[in-house]
Order: structure tokens, then C-alpha cells, then sequence
């Protein structure tokens, strides 16, 4: 079928001018619109010339310092602590009974006590806990509760607790249970254990005063943290946290205002226009290139093919450069204007005005020379090259397409040069 036109270089003129409406079309014009920072006042309005979606890195940062600040911290359980208190406290007990009252024997008891537990434990309070009432008192009355509570966990500092909720998981290393303790169900750490164990001391009204202060200075050495920080199992927990934050995102869609003249800009609006308008933008987009060349590419063939397999009349080769020519002169002129438009009158201004570009007189054009196969194909390739060259949508490129073929249409069946100058009126209401 491509047989029966002149190859000649005609065919390089049409493949010339394709090549260099496509280059035109992924110019990237435009003047970039000024970023303002929260808290200044807009001078113009700012339109959002394409579809976003914009992180907010600060919204995204605190979101995630929330999602952190209520995980609990993980702690381990050390139950041999608990074992070990005991039998600290009975080892004790064992050597002031089996050394008797001598100041030698509670001598070597006190200074064995304190080089173990790195304290300073009183040679009278050595002498009171031999006594056998007090240490009735402290296996009967005190140790119970304070295994108890040393198997359900103690702290060493409830600080520790300051960047959470006052709640933490307490994991049993044995095998493996975790439990969510929190200071209100009763956690302690070691300063409000001791606190706690002063009052129940003083409200013992069987023991001398001299035998509570002896208990509160022996056990406040012999009483350990029992829970240890695990720091890598709260990281891993809370980087399963952060990894399942979603972003905060903000939608930003083609033609809206992002901040408006003599508004305050907010932070959010500050986000969007550096995000929009941050980064230099490439002077040529390959994918418009791309894009524009293949789509003209095939729509070029429709000026070579016929239906039903017939010949019909040949493209000569001034035939294509006719087309090539109209192509060029429409295609430049429609980013000349839209240049200006975007230089001088601004994108919105622009937008309303490539509607009035007469893309429709050069189909008309066409449509004196050519046949309705042809000058519809030259009304396709017109309007979108223009379409392109101003940056328009779907819309746009239906609408001058339309205006083409009723420019066309009232072209033809004009019967004198009155007819063609009236025949501008309807399409000027269009």
C-alpha cells in the first residue's frame, strides 16, 4: 500500500517534522512558581500543574514517635534472683544463729554481709536480727510477700518508664510467656519495694522500732531488680511498629490552588509546593517524547492507507510536504503561544486560553486540497500536536479535533469566499 506514494523526500520531511514536534512537545516550559514558607504571605496564587501525592515527613515523624511512645518496653524475667534472695536471706540467718551472740562471731557475720552485698550493715542491727522474734517475723511475715512480689517483677528504676506508658511486657525466659504489667496493677521497682516494705514495717506493733529499722537495713541490701531491660526484642518490637506506620500523605490533584494571593501559607501547603516545585525540572521528559512520536507515528499511516485494500489517490511528494509543512507551522505556533501563555498570563490563564487556539483552520485547510480520509488524519495529527503542546488533557485534544472537522464541514460547502468568511461565525461560537 505505501508502494503506490512517492518515496521521495518527502517521506524524511514528514519523519523530520514528527521528530521534532515530539522533541517541542516534552519541552518542559514554564516559569516555576515561587515556594513560599509557612507563616509568609502568598504574592500570586499557586496551581498544582500535575496529580501528587506529598509525604508530610513531620507528620510521618510524630505519628511514628506516638506509635513508639505507647509500645511497652520488654523486659526480662530473672527468676534465679528470686532464689537467690532466699537463699541470701536464710544464709544469713544460718550464721547468726550458728555463731551465738559473741562481738567476734556477729563481727565476722556483719563483715562477710557487707563485702558480699557492698553495703554497711551496723553491728547493732547484726545483733537485732539474731534475735529469734525478728526472725520469726521476717521468714512468717515478710519473706512471702516479698518473694512474691520479686517472681512478678521489680524494676531498678521506675524512670526507666518515662518514654512509655508506665506499662511494660515482662517475658519469662524459661519459657517464654510474656505478661503486660503496668504501675497501677502493682509494678514496683527497687525504691518503691523498699517504700513499701517501711510501711508494713511500721505498722507492726509486735516489733521494737530498733528491730523495723534493723529489717529495712538488712533487706534493702539483700533486695535485687529482677527484671533486666531487653533492649534488642523492644528495637525489633517497635521497628515491626514503625514498619507497619502508614505516611502521612496529602493528595494534591492537577489545577488546584495549592495557596492563594494575600493568604498566610500553612505548613501543609509549604510541604506541597516544595514537593510540586522543589526539584528543578528536566528540560526535555522522555516519556512525552516517547509518547507523542509513537502516537504520531501511527496516526501519520492513516495519510498512506485506504480502505478496502484500493489505491486511491497518490501522495505526491509535495503532497507530503504540504503536510509536513501545515504540521510544523501549527505545532511551533502552538508552543510559541503556550510559552507566552505560561510566561506571561500564568497557568491558569493558560489553560482557559489554549481553547481559543485555531487549530481548526488548518484542517480547514487540508480540507481544500485533500480528501476526507486525509484531512480528517491531518485534523487527528493537528489537534494532537497542540494538545500536547499546551499540556492538555483528554478533553482538549476532543474538542479540537471537533472544531476541526466543523471547520471542515462548513469549509466544504461553502459556495463563495462570503460563505468561507461567514462559515467563521459558528465556529467562533463553538
Amino acid at each position: 500500500m505505501l508502494a503506490h506514494h512517492h518515496h521521495d523526500w518527502g517521506l524524511l520531511s514528514l519523519g523530520g517534522v514528527l521528530l521534532a514536534l515530539s522533541l517541542l512537545a516534552g519541552v518542559q516550559m514554564g516559569q516555576r512558581p515561587g515556594i513560599y514558607l509557612a507563616g509568609e504571605i502568598a504574592a500570586h496564587d499557586v496551581v498544582a500543574d500535575r496529580d501528587m501525592r506529598v509525604e508530610d515527613p513531620q507528620g510521618t515523624e510524630a505519628r511514628r514517635a506516638q506509635a513508639t511512645a505507647l509500645q511497652p518496653l520488654v523486659f526480662d524475667l530473672d527468676k534465679e534472683s528470686v532464689a537467690l534472695f532466699r537463699e541470701d536471706t536464710l544464709a544469713l540467718l544460718h550464721a547468726l544463729n550458728t555463731t551465738g551472740l559473741e562481738d567476734g562471731g556477729l563481727e565476722t557475720v556483719r563483715r562477710d554481709f557487707n563485702e558480699r552485698h557492698g553495703g554497711e550493715l551496723s553491728a547493732e542491727a547484726v545483733r537485732t536480727l539474731a534475735d529469734e522474734e525478728v526472725q520469726t517475723y521476717l521468714l512468717n511475715a515478710i519473706m512471702p510477700d516479698l518473694e512474691e512480689t520479686l517472681a512478678e517483677g521489680v524494676l531498678p528504676d521506675m524512670r526507666q518508664l518515662s518514654t512509655v506508658q508506665n506499662a511494660i511486657i515482662v517475658r519469662d525466659v524459661t519459657n517464654g510467656s510474656e505478661v503486660l504489667r503496668t504501675q497501677a496493677e502493682g509494678l514496683h521497682d527497687q525504691r518503691s519495694l523498699l517504700v513499701a516494705l517501711g510501711s508494713q514495717l511500721r505498722s507492726a506493733s509486735d516489733l521494737r522500732p530498733r528491730a523495723k529499722a534493723a529489717l529495712l537495713d538488712a533487706l534493702s541490701l539483700l533486695i535485687m531488680p529482677t527484671l533486666a531491660l531487653n533492649q534488642d526484642a523492644t528495637n525489633q518490637r517497635n521497628a515491626a511498629v514503625l514498619r507497619a506506620v502508614e505516611p502521612v500523605l496529602y493528595q494534591v490533584q492537577k489545577g488546584e490552588v495549592l495557596a492563594r494571593a494575600g493568604d498566610v501559607v500553612s505548613a501543609e501547603q509549604q510541604i506541597k509546593m516544595q514537593s510540586l516545585f522543589g526539584r528543578a525540572p528536566r528540560v526535555v521528559d522522555p516519556a512525552t517524547v516517547a509518547g507523542v512520536f509513537m502516537l504520531g507515528f501511527f496516526l501519520m499511516f492513516g495519510l498512506f492507507m485506504t480502505p478496502s485494500g484500493n489505491k486511491g489517490t497518490v501522495l505526491r511528494t509535495k503532497d507530503q510536504n504540504f503536510i509536513a509543512l501545515l504540521l510544523l507551522v501549527f505545532g511551533v505556533a502552538a508552543w510559541g503561544v503556550s510559552y507566552l501563555f505560561f510566561a506571561v498570563a500564568g497557568s491558569a490563564a493558560a489553560t482557559a486560553l489554549t481553547f481559543a487556539f485555531p487549530v481548526a483552520g488548518g484542517a480547514g485547510l487540508a480540507a481544500l486540497i485533500f480528501s476526507a480520509r486525509r484531512y480528517c488524519t491531518v485534523g487527528l495529527l493537528l489537534s494532537l500536536f497542540a494538545t500536547f503542546m499546551f499540556k492538555g488533557d483528554l478533553a482538549l485534544f476532543f474538542f479540537y479535533f471537533l472544531s476541526c472537522m466543523v471547520n471542515t464541514w462548513l469549509v466544504l460547502r461553502a459556495q463563495s469566499r462570503a460563505d468561507v468568511v461567514w462559515s467563521g461565525l459558528p465556529l467562533f461560537v463553538w
